[in-house]
């Protein structure tokens, strides 16, 4: 029998919001996770007060912390379009995307269910007010029934922290598209600018860091070809890439041929 098989082409925004060039917006979400990530510096320095933190705790502020000092370092390769930084800190926002909806997830689960728990706390004996033989009896069937259905006693504001928490994740999922889809251009561009320059081995399957390419060497192209090695469809695109260059061709053609015509 033979073998089939599919790719999953992941949506590629053109811009942020639809009217926010791919780098304007990188910068832009780069510096929003730089202030979301500072509250790790302060969560460091709440040890030297003597405030005590868990595990989880030291564990997320140390984990901030290095992400700040890794976007201090990559941030400003954005404008400079350099490959291999944008392709890394576009992989470094994505698995912070996942790591944080992981987290969210966690903690809301727990908050959810201690606020449950909460509710449907069975009281003692001593707890229920006193009364008529039927009014007892209707309380402790009310008890019963937050037991057997914790989220019926649930506050009404559980609902508006689900949706919220939903959009925050749609919203972080948009803007790691957008960084990636930034990252994939500067490789796109990069690799036709090695390609005008005689330069075949860009089109190899590790694009500009193919061994024996000048970002294929050392620790460089090692971590290149490690981080194009999953989703390389995705961040080369030569398809794309294509494209992209048939587009360019046609818009510098266009002055040209109006040149031409005009001298005529």
């Amino acid at each position: 029998m033979g073998s089939y098989s599919f790719r999953v082409r992941l949506p590629r925004p053109k811009s942020l919001l639809g009217f926010i060039g791919l780098q304007t917006g990188t910068e832009f979400i780069s510096l929003m996770l730089v202030f979301n990530k500072l509250t790790g510096v302060y969560g460091i320095l709440a040890i030297f007060t003597g405030f005590e933190l868990s595990l989880l705790q030291f564990t997320t502020y140390l984990y901030s912390i290095l992400v700040l000092v890794a976007l201090g370092i990559l941030v400003p390769h954005i404008r400079k379009q350099s490959p291999l930084e944008c392709l890394l800190l576009a992989w470094i926002y994505t698995v912070d995307t996942v790591i944080n909806f992981a987290c969210t997830t966690f903690f809301a689960v727990q908050w959810f269910m201690a606020r449950a728990a909460e509710s449907a706390a069975q009281p003692d004996a001593a707890d229920v007010p006193a009364g008529t033989p039927t009014e007892v009896a209707a309380r402790w069937r009310r008890v019963e029934h937050l037991v057997r259905v914790p989220s019926a006693s649930m506050p009404q504001d559980t609902a508006f922290s689900i949706i919220l928490i939903t959009a925050v994740t749609f919203i972080r999922v948009y803007f790691a598209l957008v960084v990636a889809a930034y990252a994939h251009q500067v490789l796109v561009r990069y690799v036709d600018h090695l390609m005008e320059n005689d330069r075949p081995r860009a089109k190899d399957v590790n694009g500009p860091f193919a061994v024996g390419t000048d970002d294929g060497d050392g620790w460089r192209g090692w971590l290149g070809r490690a981080m194009l090695s999953v989703g390389r469809t995705y961040w080369l695109g030569y398809h794309d890439q294509e494209d992209w260059a048939r587009t360019v061709n046609e818009r510098l053609r266009k002055p040209s041929h109006s040149g031409t015509a005009s001298e005529v």
